[in-house]
């Protein structure tokens, strides 16, 4: 697959009137052109000549309508095209079910030495009654919550209690979790399915893979109970199921090998692949090269279009949103898709009911304080929006005239934060990903359409 042309086009005005903000244009060997705004991250297909009119400087009036109205152009006076909006009011919430875990993965980020800890039923009854009020007072019909650890499903008996209590008071909680898959049973498949519970499981490919990334505490391979009980919650009635594989240095060049294992051995219908970030606890040899990155984008839409082609389609869920990001400026993921929306639109709580931007910020210095504060929340997630570090924009000079900086804004705040580097504001990773990532879409989008649709909608028939 090959990438589009890329070029620059610089801003300009014409009469003091309209006037044209810089955009990034990609041309395909077929002639069209998609042009993206930097500004405002819509995008819009053009022919040779119209880009050729906006290289001149002097589109023609019937064009101009077009830009004003795709965000790429504004008329002085007039409304501009508006920013989606990046609410203070979260609607996901990740609850700290336990530290402990019965897996030693070799990437994990958390610091599995401490005290084991589970939370208590005291503190989800707290931590329920402070999201009901939460509801109430900012209007919201529904809350996302994910329970996580450690391995969120030693705690299971205490999920089960959230879930079973947010229905007996009438709270409209939508929960799902993302586990390893070791301790499920077949009652708690069906209790899980009762609940309505959305389950993830982690799997990163066929055994030599996951059980050297993934094993117990004693050493020994994962793999084989995992796939006892995904056939238990196949079961149990779950037909959506869906995987999440973290990408190492070991991994990426066996995609092919492990997209067939999840989508047609193991029947997962979303895949989502997840390169590995670099923390003080796991084992930074696991960490990708940039050519490993590069390899692994390239591999990975090849397999996703040859498999869409051959009528054997699979979901990987990060290349449909950012599909997405392109075709509808879609701001879906809270974290892909309009840059990390960590302490906006998602923040955690810990098993002590303090309230943190992300997961895997639970630091001191970043807590908004607790569920028992009578600040109300978004008070304080604006207070905090002015003074920490945690919220600054993650910028570098390469920024300005790159075409997928509104998407991205910098990638993971939390990645940031443990590459402590003060010479690189941004996700370094995400930043090489993302410019490896986006331009082979586009060339999708500019060679086939429907295909690239299909992709973007998650069709899989």
């Amino acid at each position: 697959m090959n990438k589009p042309e890329a070029y620059f086009l610089e801003g300009f005005s014409l009469d003091n009137q309209f006037i044209f903000s810089p955009a990034v244009g990609y041309r395909a060997e077929n002639g069209n052109h998609l042009l993206i705004s930097i500004a405002n991250g819509t995008s819009l297909g053009l022919s040779e000549g119209l880009v050729h009119e906006i290289r001149q400087k002097n589109p023609g009036h019937q064009l101009r309508f077009l830009l004003v109205q795709r965000g790429f152009a504004s008329i002085a006076g007039a409304n501009p095209v508006v920013d989606r909006a990046i609410s203070s009011v979260p609607h996901f919430i990740l609850i700290d079910m336990t530290n402990h875990c019965n897996l030693r993965c070799r990437y994990c980020f958390r610091d599995l030495n401490a005290e084991k800890e589970v939370i208590s039923e005291k503190m989800l009854d707290d931590i329920l009654t402070f999201l009901q009020k939460y509801m109430q007072d900012y209007h919201l019909q529904v809350l996302t919550i994910q329970p996580w650890g450690g391995e969120p499903l030693i705690a299971a008996e205490r999920i089960l209690y959230m879930a079973r209590q947010s229905r007996d008071r009438g709270i409209n909680l939508r929960f799902s979790l993302e586990t390893n898959g070791s301790l499920i049973t077949k009652q708690l498949a069906e209790d899980f399915y009762e609940y309505g519970i959305e389950l993830g499981i982690s799997v990163d490919g066929t055994a030599w893979i996951h059980d050297t990334h993934r094993p117990f505490h004693d050493g020994s391979g994962s793999l084989s109970t995992i796939q006892k009980n995904v056939s238990l919650l196949q079961t149990a009635g779950y037909r959506n199921l869906s995987s999440i594989s973290v990408i190492t240095k070991d991994s990426a060049a066996h995609l092919e090998e492990i997209v067939s294992f999840l989508a047609d051995e193991l029947g997962f219908s979303s895949l989502k692949f997840n390169l590995m970030k670099g923390t003080d606890f796991n084992d930074r040899q696991l960490l990708l090269s940039d050519d490993d990155i590069r390899l692994f984008a390239k591999t990975l839409v090849e397999l996703v279009c040859r498999r869409y082609l051959e009528g054997r389609p699979f979901v990987e869920s990060n290349i449909r949103e950012k599909m997405g990001n392109l075709l509808w400026r879609n701001g879906g993921n809270i974290c892909i898709a309009g840059g990390c929306r960590g302490g906006r639109e998602l923040i955690s709580i810990n098993r002590q009911g303090e309230i943190f931007p992300c997961e895997l910020t639970d630091y001191p210095e970043e807590s908004f304080g607790s569920i028992y504060d009578e600040t109300p929340l978004q008070l304080r997630i604006e207070k905090a929006a002015e003074e920490r570090a945690y919220f600054r924009e993650k910028r570098c000079a390469d920024c300005d005239t790159c075409a997928f900086w509104y998407y991205c804004r910098g990638g993971c705040t939390s990645a940031v934060m443990y590459e402590k580097n003060p010479d690189c504001a941004v996700d370094r990773k995400e930043c090489l990903l993302n410019r490896t990532l986006y331009p082979l879409l586009i060339e999708i989008i500019l060679t086939n359409p429907s295909l690239a649709e299909a992709i973007a909608r998650g069709e899989t028939k």
